[in-house]
């Protein structure tokens, strides 16, 4: 399967999972990026989303979604996702939450350490991790500017540092067609 087919399948995928009730339109901007408009019948808050995926990734499993709306209330915010575990399991015994050192590199700019204030996890899940607050506006004010994401996750957990990277191409597009997340 081709990657664009995939990124379709994925973005289709996740829109079906969330909900058919809401109106909604897919596009493809290009293999490594798509995006969903949707909007809540009831309340009419912007429940869009954005799905970039790897550009190294050929199979489709690591990518980084945008989404416009967090719990039913508009809050923009991302999560990373991928084949790799990136976040160690918590056991039941465990009274703080420990998280993988995330650093972050748009395009040519210094790269930054995200501080664990704008870090949450998803679920149960290992290998996502969501992101929010100053460190989700400084990638999508990069991507907006045509700058490339470089993201690296270390620590104690993993056998070696994960490195990932995700292009602009397309975003302003995807953007606008999401209306801003406003």
């Amino acid at each position: 399967m081709k990657m664009t087919s995939r990124l379709l399948a994925a973005v289709v995928l996740g829109a079906s999972l969330i909900g058919s009730a809401q109106a909604q339109s897919t596009k493809i901007v290009n293999k490594n990026l798509g995006y969903v408009i949707r909007k809540d019948p009831i309340t009419d808050v912007n429940t869009s989303y954005i799905v970039m995926f790897e550009v190294n990734d050929t199979e489709g499993y690591t990518g980084f979604r945008l989404r416009c709306v967090d719990g039913g209330k508009p809050n923009p915010w991302g999560v990373f996702f991928g084949k790799n575990e990136i976040m160690p399991y918590d056991s039941p015994d465990q009274d703080d939450h420990l998280w993988p050192e995330v650093i972050i590199r748009m395009g040519t700019d210094a790269p930054f350490t995200v501080p664990s204030a704008d870090l949450y996890g998803i679920t149960d899940e290992t290998s996502e991790i969501g992101f929010d607050g100053v460190t989700f506006d400084r990638i999508v004010a990069g991507f907006i500017a045509g700058k490339k994401m470089v993201i690296r996750f270390s620590g104690d957990h993993l056998r070696q540092p994960l490195t990932y990277t995700f292009s602009a191409q397309g975003f302003n597009q995807a953007w606008q067609g999401v209306k801003a997340c406003k």
